[in-house]
């Protein structure tokens, strides 16, 4: 499977083209689904290929696994095997040099986790994401930071564990807290906990939160 050469086919403004590439994208995801998911995440992850390719290798695994239809329920049906070697590979991929694959991995990660989430089939996501929020290098935190944001717009609020609610609160606020933590990571945070409030009103029965005595 030759997924960087359709990548690059499918965007190239030729339109016979591109029209063939996206074609062989989809003829590879129909016949070998979970192989095709793999290449895409192996794709997502190589510092080595094109960027655009990385970013839309992203695109292709969240977009096919939440929003079209014709590929709905194929996750579901993968091995574990193969599943674990994918999300190993995009949330590697967080700790990509280049901002705008660690946004395209972040995504992703969060519409894996999207399908994963209802069966449980993924529960040391959030301990991984709340650990890297700590994290001394400022890229690694940002990244999680943001993929905790990406996963409250794609969880229903309801469906979430108090007890993972609660983590990832007290991570937010630690940050915000803290003195030495630059402006774009103070701004990052803020709005990955602006995104938990409706996450949060269980906790909020039973715990009061506050900025400056948690």
């Amino acid at each position: 499977m030759e997924i960087s050469e359709y990548l690059t086919d499918s965007r190239n403004p030729n339109e016979e083209v591109r029209k063939l590439g996206e074609k062989k994208i989809e003829e590879a995801a129909m016949s070998n689904f979970g192989q095709f998911m793999f290449q895409c995440a192996k794709e997502l992850n190589d510092d080595k290929k094109i960027k655009m390719n990385r970013q839309m290798a992203a695109t292709l695994i969240k977009n096919m696994l939440n929003f079209m239809p014709k590929f709905q329920g194929k996750w579901e049906t993968l091995g574990l095997d193969i599943k674990s070697e994918i999300k190993s590979l995009v949330l590697s991929t967080l700790a990509s040099p280049e901002i705008e694959i660690r946004k395209a991995a972040a995504l992703c990660t969060a519409g894996i986790f999207k399908l994963e989430h209802p069966q449980n089939s993924w529960p040391e996501l959030i301990d991984i994401l709340v650990e890297t929020c700590r994290n001394e290098n400022v890229n690694f935190q940002a990244a999680a930071i943001i993929t905790l944001g990406y996963i409250s717009q794609e969880i229903n609020p309801n469906d979430f564990q108090v007890s993972d609610v609660d983590k990832i609160l007290t991570a937010l606020i630690g940050i915000l807290k803290e003195t030495k933590a630059s402006h774009e990571i103070i701004k990052t945070s803020l709005i990955a906990f602006v995104n938990y409030i409706d996450f949060a009103k269980k906790n909020f029965e039973n715990k009061v939160y506050n900025l400056y005595n948690f």
